[in-house]
């Protein structure tokens, strides 16, 4: 039985063993198959807000607009079909990142040829 004393100590100062580290694995982890993030600045560079988005995947697409592939993947029958997401856009209004987005039946006329509801 251990007195307190020799319990204090070991709870301080832990236990022994330690985890075993490969440390040719870390080596080869941090300096061999390292690679660099794309979109990082160069040196001497100057950032600025929104710098990491303009060159990124996402600059290809527009808000309002939807591709063919779109449409078919969410079920709209065709170009003059509302999106699923308009009901809601009725209900709590338009998205607050884009306040000046024209939206055909929130807050622009529908399309010619469209009906909704």
């Amino acid at each position: 039985k251990m007195s307190i004393k020799q319990k204090n100590r070991l709870r301080v100062s832990g236990r022994g063993g330690g985890v075993d580290v490969d440390y040719r694995t870390l080596y080869e982890a941090f300096f061999q198959h390292q690679t660099k993030p794309e979109g990082m600045t160069q040196f001497g560079d100057l950032y600025y807000e929104g710098r990491e988005y303009e060159n990124t995947k996402s600059s290809n697409f527009r808000p309002g607009f939807m591709s063919e592939r779109l449409r078919e993947a969410l079920g709209m029958a065709n170009e003059y079909s509302p999106p699923p997401w308009l009901i809601n856009m009725q209900r709590y209004g338009p998205p607050p990142s884009y306040p000046n987005a024209r939206i055909p039946g929130l807050n622009a006329p529908l399309p010619t040829g469209a009906s909704y509801g």
